[in-house]
């Protein structure tokens, strides 16, 4: 079933067509503000859609007009030339060189959609008053202006059409009217053959720098063609005056209602038309209430400080608190409560450690028993943080204590969702984490379908959705790269929203394609559930400085295990023997828990000057807390001590496609799913996330070739397998990426993979 929204879009499609098609002009008077405002597209990409709408429909109205002997061919074409280059030029050039805020006055930014919508509210007031004035056909028998004139004028209006994304129509029939003397009737079909020219040229400098959403694109402009069509049909049977006259009433009314709207979204901050998380964001701190999402891209995770009236409410903290304590003392607020949306598996929360700082209460939903006090809220709870209201809303699921904090403004309004892993943008959370022998992963699903219905669906479209996890956490399958957006919009994309979903289908889809969870989840979650260290003690206790002799008789001592966290191309060069890459500068701490499998496993870490403390830390934030010191020096300091180094062959792709032979094995260490997608013919499927799994399927003896995507898996691969004795290993360095770019045989692609590319 169509959406109402469509559904009256593509109705608008066929409007814009008839008005093209009767008056010759006024499609994009139409386009742009239907795209924007009931579509909800951009302003900057509206305009883009409207060139291609309007210049492909205009298209086949100049066939027809031709066929009807009213085109003036080459008066249409002399004017286009110098109007179709500034319509090219300001669309590839102007428009993004205008900046995304223009000015700011006394806390009102002038943004460059404002600006556009706001222009093109002007072009409409005049337009409408064109057409609305009664106006005698000119004498056709006049003489015509300069030709220098001619240009000017289809520089000055090509500009206009560029910026505000107008075919140009409404101006260009008067022009033709007045300058070129063409009786009413020509005027308007030669109108559409400049419209045509200008408008699909000043499409083709947005393809530069926009994706277009080609189906969608296509079939509204097809409506569009069959409305002109129509139109052309009844433009014998129709007063044009009359027709033109009632339809510049009509935009004059919309000028006025762009002019309004535009206020009001700047004064209201509507988030009906906000699209971006920036945008969002600025909402959230301009109001009564401050919300801000502090997210950490190596876990994909958000944590969010609020803050209203002096206290502070904190959802899903990370292990170390100091941010957290910093921004509420920055604010002048109290840290009230610590809100947990479940137990987390992906990271060890610091809502322990924090709710000792600041003497917080914690509160978790219904069903979560805790080794350690807390608030266990019903469903329905509501809590007050200055004027703002926090409520409880229980969504098992996920887990069976997972829930959704809605927050409600201080005038009774739904405002936003944190919706933890029960909903994120594009997915939802898996239901496989809590299984127990009474509840299997299909019954925890049913219950996520029912949450996602009973509780979060009837909610307002433009409450704000705040999940937990971004694009690259394992808590989803193919969450957005964005982290903020409207219910209304999740209720459009999301297919686990779609309201025609059954539960049986629901189910299938959710669990359809799951990789079993990181080896590490249970146990992090385990640790939230019942408690652990203090960050404070596990910090201090692993920055500690090691010289070369202290670090080798430590790493015998206690078995540990000796973690270099430099870049992949430091630790190819050189590195400590039988040291284990993971680095800092990718996915750290999620492949750390999939890799080592004992959280209380000793660790020493070779890390680039400085780094240490961050190491530490992001080893805590997944409960690896026995790292015993550091280093000092790195590598020099232990070369300068005599001591032995070893190394990884690290070749381009292009010296691998010059060496490759038949018999040669190349493992991909990717995910199943990016392989599946598209690799190397007779690779094998390798992956990273279940080496230590699958060690016992490849040979010592043999040579290995390993990839990934782009060369830091690969890495971390290569030194696990030459730790364990594998000596006759190469990386190829840029992995599939650059392969790609090689003559190598590939498989055909079947998919894009929705799976990390690092």
């Amino acid at each position: 079933m169509i959406p109402t929204e469509d559904l009256i879009g593509y109705i608008g499609a066929l409007i814009i067509g008839l008005v093209l098609g009767l008056v010759g002009g006024g499609g994009s008077i139409l386009t742009v503000p239907l795209l924007v405002y009931l579509l909800g597209y951009n302003p900057v990409v509206a305009t883009a859609y409207s060139l291609f709408i309007v210049g492909s429909s205009a298209f086949v109205g100049t066939l027809q007009k031709y066929r009807k002997g009213v085109v003036d061919l080459k008066t249409g074409l002399a004017f286009c030339f110098p109007s179709f280059l500034a319509v090219y030029a300001s669309r590839r050039y102007l428009v993004p060189w205008i900046p995304d805020t223009i000015m700011t006055f006394a806390g009102f930014d002038l943004t460059k959609e404002m600006t556009i919508m706001i222009f093109f509210a002007f072009v409409m007031l005049f337009a409408a008053i064109s057409m609305i004035r009664k106006r005698r056909d000119a004498d056709t028998k006049g003489e015509k202006q300069a030709y220098y004139l001619t240009f000017i004028q289809g520089i000055a209006i090509g500009t206009i059409t560029g910026v505000i994304g107008a075919g140009g129509g409404f101006l260009y029939v008067p022009a033709l009217v007045l300058w070129a003397r063409l009786p009413m009737k020509k005027a308007v079909g030669t109108s559409l053959v400049i419209v045509t020219i200008n408008s699909l040229i000043g499409f083709t400098g947005d393809l530069q720098t926009l994706k277009v959403e080609w189906p969608f694109l296509l079939t509204f402009s097809a409506i569009t063609i069959g409305g002109i069509l129509a139109g052309g049909q009844l433009s014998h049977k129709i007063s044009s005056a009359q027709l033109k006259k009632g339809f510049g009433y009509f935009i004059l009314v919309m000028s006025f209602y762009i002019f309004g709207k535009e206020i009001i979204n700047q004064q209201q901050a509507d988030m009906e038309t906000a699209k971006s998380p920036e945008e969002i964001a600025i909402f959230a701190k301009n109001s009564e209430m401050n919300i801000e999402q502090i997210y950490t891209g190596c876990l994909a995770q958000g944590a969010y400080f609020i803050v209203s009236e002096g206290e502070a409410a904190i959802i899903d903290p990370l292990r170390e608190t100091k941010p957290y304590v910093e921004r509420a003392e920055k604010e002048g607020a109290t840290i009230k409560y610590i809100f947990e949306t479940h137990f987390h598996a992906d990271f060890v929360s610091g809502h322990l450690d924090l709710a000792k700082k600041t003497g917080a209460t914690i509160v978790f939903g219904p069903n979560a028993e805790t080794g350690y006090d807390i608030h266990q809220a019903y469903d329905g709870e509501t809590f007050k943080v200055g004027k703002v209201t926090i409520k409880v809303l229980h969504t098992p699921g996920h887990t069976p204590e997972s829930v959704t904090y809605l927050l409600i403004d201080e005038n009774g309004k739904n405002h936003a969702i944190f919706t933890g892993d029960t909903l994120f943008l594009g997915d939802v959370g898996r239901p496989d984490l809590a299984i127990k022998q009474d509840l299997t992963k299909e019954d925890l699903a049913g219950m996520l379908y029912d949450s996602l219905r009973e509780k979060i669906m009837p909610l307002e479209d433009d409450v704000i959705v705040y999940p937990a996890h971004g694009a690259g956490s394992a808590c989803g399958k193919n969450l957005s790269k964005e982290t903020v957006d409207t219910l209304g919009n999740q209720k459009k994309t999301n297919y686990a929203l779609r309201p025609d979903l059954s539960k049986s289908a629901f189910i299938r889809e959710v669990l359809d394609g799951i990789l079993p969870p990181p080896q590490y989840f249970a146990k992090n979650a385990q640790l939230n559930k019942e408690g652990y260290t203090d960050f404070d003690t596990i910090l201090q206790r692993g920055n500690i400085p090691l010289d070369a002799e202290e670090f080798e008789a430590l790493a015998n001592h206690e078995g540990a295990l000796v973690l270099d966290v430099r870049p992949q191309q430091d630790f190819v060069k050189e590195h400590i023997p039988n040291s284990i890459f993971i680095g800092l500068n990718g996915s750290f701490a999620p492949w750390v828990g999939a890799l080592i499998k004992d959280l209380k496993q000793p660790i020493l870490l070779i890390a680039p000057e400085g780094k240490s403390a961050e190491a530490v830390t992001r080893l805590s934030r997944v409960g690896y807390d026995n790292t015993l010191g550091y280093l000092n020096g790195g590598l020099t300091a232990w070369k300068d001590s005599g001591r032995e180094t070893a190394s990884i062959r690290s070749i381009a792709a292009k010296d691998f496609e010059e060496e490759y032979l038949a018999e040669h094995k190349v493992l991909d260490v990717r995910k199943p799913g990016e392989f599946s997608a598209e690799h190397l013919e007779k690779a094998i499927s390798f992956p990273l996330d279940f080496l230590n799994e699958e060690m016992e399927k490849i040979d010592l003896k043999e040579h290995y070739y390993i990839h990934c995507a782009g060369g830091y898996r690969s890495v971390i691969a290569a030194s696990i397998l030459k730790a364990r004795g594998f000596n006759k290993l190469t990386d190829i360095a840029g992995g599939y990426k650059d392969l790609k770019e090689t003559n190598l045989k590939r498989t055909d692609k079947v998919c894009a993979s929705e799976q990390s590319r690092i």
